[in-house]
């Protein structure tokens, strides 16, 4: 499975494409910051190697340059099963992170699917989210509760051990 790790703060996107929730397991890394004077980088590089691909867009919006990093592995046909993101919890982060509210990625067309498994896992711990998850192609529950689980995420109050696979992923019971 290819997980796409984000950390942002209000300046920069971290980003790395890893084959598990460790950095140690990253095959490509970089970055989407502000460059200054309205424009927005676009960085990617092997890890600690060298740069694969820059490119500077017009205007400063991060969300736009994650969706330009995005494009550039769905042309090389790299796969992306889910995107994981670490937010700071610090004024326009928040929001500009929170996928249901934002939406991000629109074009993708399973990502409007999985907005009500984003809204669940957000949910878990509402007074300091800090993961969220959506699937980009499609994968099993199992494999979306093992990376859930991977996060300490704690499942919510009511949710019956037996019914711990359905209430971990998208239903809202």
């Amino acid at each position: 499975m290819n997980i796409l790790l984000l950390a942002a703060d209000s300046k920069r996107i971290g980003v790395a494409l890893c084959v598990a929730q460790r950095a140690t397991h990253c095959t490509l890394e970089g970055e989407v910051s502000l460059a200054g004077k309205g424009s927005t980088l676009v960085l990617l590089r092997e890890p600690r190697g060298p740069e694969l691909y820059r490119t500077t867009l017009t205007g400063t919006s991060l969300v736009e340059g994650l969706a330009h990093v995005l494009t550039w592995l769905s042309v090389r046909n790299i796969r992306v099963d889910m995107v994981t993101h670490r937010i700071d919890q610090q004024g326009q982060e928040e929001s500009f992170l929170r996928l249901p509210k934002l939406g991000l990625l629109d074009s993708f067309a399973s990502s409007k699917a999985a907005a009500s498994c984003v809204r669940a896992v957000t949910a878990w711990q509402p007074d300091k989210p800090q993961f969220a998850y959506f699937s980009v192609r499609p994968h099993t529950p199992e494999s979306l509760v093992s990376v859930i689980a991977g996060s300490n995420a704690q499942p919510p109050v009511g949710c019956p051990k037996k019914m711990k696979v359905r209430c971990e992923t998208c239903s809202t019971n």
